[in-house]
């Protein structure tokens, strides 16, 4: 007795989803010929048995188990019975239904390279493409004067990107672009069309207009900040600044502020007596470099002093207790005044004004209230500069006398006093 021989036993999809009806297909074999080929598959309540078709093309015999809802087992095996009786049963086969996805790809980025092409440019776009599933194809699709054309995308393993190519075009061509992403369930997105104009090919170098570092004088406690005005008719693709401190070269990548549309980079803290030299490199999207004219400062020993104050004086002379007494001050620092203060002693507590500076003058300027007589008043200066340095006067003094107002009053009720009634 010999049985039907059952091998090569398949289903497709391999992973079938909701959506999927499966084929089940197996070769099954027999010398005195088969009567009966029989599919008997599960669902996890029910045992069903179909007879499977030969498909002469493929030489196996197939039958079709319907979609089932996610998650659901099937179990399946195949029965053949030849003309003689003889039967022969598989091995039990089984897959799982999967979910089905509603969710269409997701277009992360798109990038073109170059941005500003001309006519000797090709433009090579990449897209960063997601999906819960796997992505079936990617569609660039590109339009010159209303007409479209499509470009399949290419995935490179290496990048993670999709890629395509836009031939190039002559100048002045407007060109849209965007893409297309469809997964295996067919899900699809489109991006936002996107749009540039072929440039006439730059041949001119960027123009530098203007180079300075801040501060002007630096300390050995300063970074000191390049900047650079620097424009181009196309765009500028990197602009470096180059220093040496006498013993090696050092490179930095200058950032642009667009808001001043100035290019700036640091060169770091310099011990004094140093000569820091320094030049900018630029270079714009088509290659075209420009090299600036060497600059060079010198850096100083930072101060450590505060300011100077001398020649303080007042006025009046002989203070009396009618009147405001002024106070004079010429302080100066070579980091620049910050500050300045009256500090005054009225007998009992000490009291602070910020001095004004006069420019007709060129001096510090307050003023002591009106005190009484007898008083001894001391003052003094304070001062700070820019980098936060102190300094601070001796202690000066003047002594409140009555006035002579006040005196001839006094006369004049004495006066009155020792005449007869």
């Amino acid at each position: 007795m010999i049985q039907p021989s059952i091998s090569d036993v398949t289903h497709e999809p391999q992973i079938p989803n909701e959506l999927d009806s499966v084929i089940i297909s197996a070769k099954v074999t027999d010398k005195g010929g088969l009567a009966q080929v029989i599919l008997s598959y599960h669902d996890g309540e029910t045992w069903y048995n179909i007879s499977m078709k030969y498909n002469t093309t493929k030489m196996l015999y197939e039958e079709t188990v319907p979609p089932y809802e996610n998650e659901t087992e099937i179990l399946y095996k195949i029965y053949a019975v030849d003309y003689a009786g003889n039967w022969n049963i598989s091995p039990i086969y089984s897959y799982t239904v999967h979910y089905h996805e509603t969710n269409s790809p997701k277009i992360v980025n798109i990038t073109q390279e170059p941005r500003s092409p001309t006519d000797l440019d090709s433009v090579l776009i990449k897209v960063n493409i997601t999906d819960e599933s796997d992505i079936a194809y990617v569609i660039l699709s590109y339009s010159v004067q209303d007409v479209w054309h499509n470009l399949t995308m290419t995935y490179y393993i290496s990048s993670k990107l999709y890629q395509a190519t836009i031939p190039k075009m002559s100048v002045g061509t407007e060109i849209s672009y965007k893409v297309y992403a469809v997964d295996k369930y067919n899900n699809t997105s489109i991006s936002n069309t996107q749009k540039y104009i072929i440039l006439s090919h730059d041949i001119e170098s960027p123009t530098i207009h203007h180079i300075f570092h801040f501060p002007q004088s630096p300390t050995d406690n300063d970074e000191v900040t390049v900047f650079a005005n620097i424009t181009d008719e196309s765009e500028i693709s990197v602009t470096i600044l180059s220093y040496t401190n006498g013993s090696a070269w050092y490179n930095v990548t200058m950032a642009k502020n667009t808001a001043k549309s100035l290019y700036k980079g640091v060169i770091p803290k310099s011990p004094a007596g140093i000569i820091i030299q320094y030049f900018i490199y630029s270079e714009d999207s088509f290659g075209n470099a420009i090299t600036s004219n060497v600059y060079n400062y010198s850096v100083i020993t930072r101060d450590t002093t505060g300011p100077i104050i001398e020649d303080v004086f007042y006025v009046s002379e002989n203070p009396t207790d009618q009147d405001v007494v002024t106070i004079f001050a010429n302080v100066t620092d070579i980091s620049g005044v910050s500050n300045v203060i009256l500090s005054y002693h009225n007998g009992s507590l000490w009291s602070n004004i910020s001095m004004q500076y006069n420019n007709t003058l060129g001096l510090y300027v307050s003023r002591i209230p009106k005190m009484p007589s007898g008083l001894t008043i001391m003052f003094k200066i304070y001062a700070n500069d820019s980098i936060g340095n102190w300094a601070e006067s001796k202690i000066f003094s003047y002594t409140i006398s009555v006035s002579n107002t006040y005196t001839s009053r006094l006369s004049v009720m004495l006066i009155v006093g020792v005449c007869p009634l």
